[in-house]
């Protein structure tokens, strides 16, 4: 349970799938990625921060 709430936290703080992958002493990033839990309100704001009209449309 440690490893999940470890990884999905840094997941949401913005660290890299790979650097949580190195810290929590997986082989695999696949194995990582089994324990992270990605929140809808998370993939919301990523897509608000990152969304290419909005960027394209304040250029």
């Amino acid at each position: 349970m440690f490893h999940h709430t470890l990884a999905t936290t840094l997941l949401e703080q913005g660290v890299s799938i790979r650097c949580i992958q190195q810290l929590v002493g997986h082989s695999s990033v696949k194995t990582t990625e089994r324990y992270t839990y990605v929140s809808f309100a998370s993939l919301k704001q990523v897509m608000e921060e990152h969304n290419p009209r909005d960027v394209i449309s304040k250029s």
